[in-house]
């Protein structure tokens, strides 16, 4: 069983004091860089573009990855503009070159692309693990973002579709 870390939309302008444990969620993923890349895990990186005109658009400073957790040399970076980090951007094609089959997804925002990540990413037969405190996202209409991530990693993912762990079990696994 082969481990990559993917880092989803950690983005310079997604990351901003709107984000629930902003600081904490930075900290968390750069310790799981660090261990990732010491165990020798691929390490993947995935942006996302809403296209011409839009703040997070391939070429504006917003687009690229946020400056604290920067991929190192050898680490990919795959682009799309969809929510799930599967649709047409090849990343399947790069996982199964590799045979890697189980994710570790960390990044932003809960109800959106990490939903439709982790979702997805069952269905495609990829084992998905979230560690505890690396997605985070913003409060959302009626809803906290404290309340959306507690919801989402508590009653929607845990144990469905991904297996949310402790970063210490996460990095038993590997």
């Amino acid at each position: 069983m082969k481990y990559a870390i993917v880092v989803v939309d950690v983005q310079q302008e997604l990351v901003n004091e709107t984000l629930y444990n902003k600081d904490n969620f930075i900290a968390n993923i750069q310790d799981m860089l660090q261990y990732g890349r010491k165990k020798n895990l691929e390490i993947i990186y995935v942006r996302h573009d809403d296209g011409e005109g839009e703040k997070l658009t391939k070429g504006k400073p917003g687009y690229e990855i946020f400056n604290e957790i920067e991929p190192e040399e050898g680490e990919i970076v795959f682009d799309k503009s969809y929510n799930s980090i599967f649709k047409k951007t090849g990343l399947m094609e790069y996982l199964k070159e590799k045979h890697i089959t189980n994710l570790i997804i960390m990044g932003l925002q809960t109800e959106y692309c990490i939903d439709a990540t982790l979702k997805a990413g069952l269905e495609h037969g990829y084992r998905m693990i979230v560690p505890e405190g690396t997605i985070t996202t913003r409060d959302n209409g009626e809803f906290t973002a404290k309340q959306l991530n507690d919801f989402y990693h508590n009653i929607i993912w845990n144990g469905r579709f991904a297996k949310v762990l402790p970063m210490d079990k996460v990095k038993e696994l590997i």
